[in-house]
C-alpha cells in the first residue's frame, strides 16, 4: 500500500492512493515516482496486519486501515496477466514454504488459498480483490517507461518524467535476469490442465486483465 505525494508543500500537492498487487512491479513503480520528488507513504514491507506487509493489503483490508478521505483520493493499480503473476508468486514463495511441484500446486491451489490465503503476503489474492470503484488501472505488459509516465500525468495530473537509467539498473541486474530465466523454466512446466484450472480460479482477473 503506497500513498505518493509530490514533495512540494502547497495547495498544488498532488495526492495519489496505489495499492500495490503483489508481483506487478510495485517497487519499479515506486522507484519511478522517487525520481520524480515523490514521497512513499506506508511503503514498509516488513510492518504487516494480519500477515499481509502494507504495501500488500487488498480492498477489505485498506478501506478498514484509512479513513473515508483517503479512500476518495484519485487512485490507481497496476494489473497483470493471471497465470504470469501465479508463476512469478510460486517463484518467489516455493522455497520459503516449501510448496510442491507448480502443477500440484496449481491443482490445489483453490483449497491451498481457502485455507491459506494470507500466509504468502497476498501474493495469490485475486487481482479484482485490490480494486475499489472508479480506480484506474494500469497493465503490467505494457511497461513502465515514457508512455506509462505519459498515463499517470494524463489521468492525475503530474508532471512524471521517464528516467531510463531507472530500467537500466534492473535490465543489467544479473538477479534479475536470473529471476526472468527461471519463471520461464517453471512457465514451461505448467500444463495446459493446470492452466485451465487457473483460468477458472482467477476468471474475474482474467476479464479485468483483458479490457
Amino acid at each position: 500500500m503506497s500513498f505518493y505525494y509530490n514533495g512540494v508543500v502547497g495547495p498544488d500537492r498532488r495526492v495519489i492512493f496505489y495499492p500495490h498487487i503483489p508481483r506487478t512491479a510495485g517497487r519499479f513503480v515506486s522507484e519511478i515516482f522517487s525520481h520524480n520528488d515523490f514521497l512513499p507513504y506506508y511503503e514498509f514491507y516488513n510492518q504487516k496486519v494480519e500477515n499481509v506487509s502494507l504495501p500488500h493489503m487488498d480492498r477489505e483490508m485498506y478501506v478498514n486501515f484509512f479513513d473515508k478521505d483517503s479512500m476518495e483520493l484519485p487512485s490507481f493499480t497496476v494489473v497483470r496477466n493471471p497465470i504470469d503473476r501465479f508463476i512469478s508468486a510460486y517463484r518467489v514463495t516455493k522455497e520459503i514454504h516449501s510448496l510442491p511441484d507448480i502443477n500440484t500446486f496449481a491443482k490445489n491451489l483453490p483449497s491451498f488459498y481457502k485455507k491459506n490465503q494470507k500466509s504468502l503476503d497476498n501474493f495469490l489474492t485475486h487481482q479484482h480483490k485490490f480494486i475499489k470503484k472508479g480506480m484506474k488501472l494500469w497493465k503490467f505488459e505494457k511497461g513502465f517507461d515514457q508512455e506509462f509516465c505519459d498515463w499517470i500525468n494524463k489521468n492525475f495530473h503530474t508532471e512524471l518524467k521517464y528516467d531510463p537509467s531507472i530500467k537500466l539498473k534492473y535490465a543489467k541486474s544479473q538477479h534479475e535476469k536470473m529471476q526472468y530465466e527461471e519463471s520461464c523454466v517453471i512457465g514451461e512446466k505448467l500444463s495446459i490442465s493446470s492452466k485451465l484450472i487457473l483460468l477458472k480460479f482467477y476468471w474475474k482477473d482474467f476479464f479485468i486483465w483483458i479490457k
